[in-house]
């Protein structure tokens, strides 16, 4: 299920950044996967209460399941935005 957060990252990014539709469905896969993460961990309420440590152990989480480093990175900077938004 989409969040109220999500789809207004989605209009932002679609409006305001122009991203390609391609680019859209990357940014949300990355955030849904997060958002999944942080379920199946037991923490996740609302984006407003994610800390900087989740989003630590999420990446110290792909990194031990043999992610490329650099999809890690993407999907840190994905993340740091929508949290930043």
């Amino acid at each position: 299920m989409t969040t109220r957060e999500e789809q207004l990252y989605h209009d932002y990014l679609e409006s305001e950044r122009q991203y390609s539709p391609q680019t859209l469905k990357a940014y949300l896969t990355d955030i849904a996967e997060f958002k999944n993460y942080l379920h199946e961990s037991g923490g996740f309420t609302k984006f407003g209460e994610v800390q900087t440590l989740d989003v630590r152990v999420y990446l110290n989480d792909l990194y031990e399941k043999s992610w490329l480093v650099q999809l890690s990175l993407e999907r840190l900077a994905v993340c740091e935005c929508f949290i930043n938004f």
